[in-house]
């Protein structure tokens, strides 16, 4: 028996679901926490009292998580922190020759600014996170000078105090640096 399918009526068929209330308050904390344009906000608002399909609400937070933090604690502690270039160090602290890395986060993306200081030990590099720990080490390596301290590092360990690349001729070497890294930093 060959019947013809008729169409369904409009408020039978199924529709994608709404935003859950969840959804919703954690999208609006995002959008008031996040770094964008007091337009970009605006729009945000807009769009978020309009309405969005829980698909739509979840591509949104997952937009809002990567911007960076407004007026967070973390953006404040680059404003505290001595400004030191990323790079590895080798410095004299508490009587004995430390060695350590710095790295800022990415551009873009959650951690976005976020200085990153860890003590070598071996070949494993540790956090360090207590925020006078920090300040102190870094200040350290001011006092000592950046270019100076890299230097040492690179003589010490074998590797580049710029960039952690094995150092592999005598000059390298010498300087603690690889070649590249003295053009790009002038060192």
């Amino acid at each position: 028996m060959n019947v013809p399918r008729t169409e369904v009526p409009a408020e039978f068929r199924e529709q994608e679901p709404m935003m859950t209330a969840p959804q919703k308050d954690y999208l609006l904390d995002l959008i008031e926490g996040r770094e964008m344009t007091d337009d970009a906000r605006a729009e945000a608002l807009e769009r978020l009292e309009g309405g969005l399909t829980r698909r739509q609400a979840s591509d949104w937070i997952t937009k809002a998580r990567g911007l960076p933090r407004r007026d967070s604690q973390f953006s404040q502690l680059k404003e505290v922190l001595p400004d030191v270039p990323d790079g590895y160090y080798a410095i004299d602290i508490d009587g004995t020759v430390k060695f350590y890395r710095l790295d800022t986060g990415k551009d873009t993306g959650r951690w976005a600014g976020f200085r990153f200081l860890s003590v070598q030990a071996s070949d494993d590099f540790h956090p360090i996170k207590g925020l006078d720990t920090k300040r102190r080490v870094l200040e350290a390596i001011l006092k000592q000078k950046p270019e100076e301290a890299a230097k040492r590092y690179g003589i010490e360990i074998g590797s580049c105090g710029v960039c952690g690349r094995t150092l592999t001729d005598e000059t390298s070497r010498a300087y603690g640096i690889g070649p590249v890294c003295r053009d790009k930093t002038g060192w």
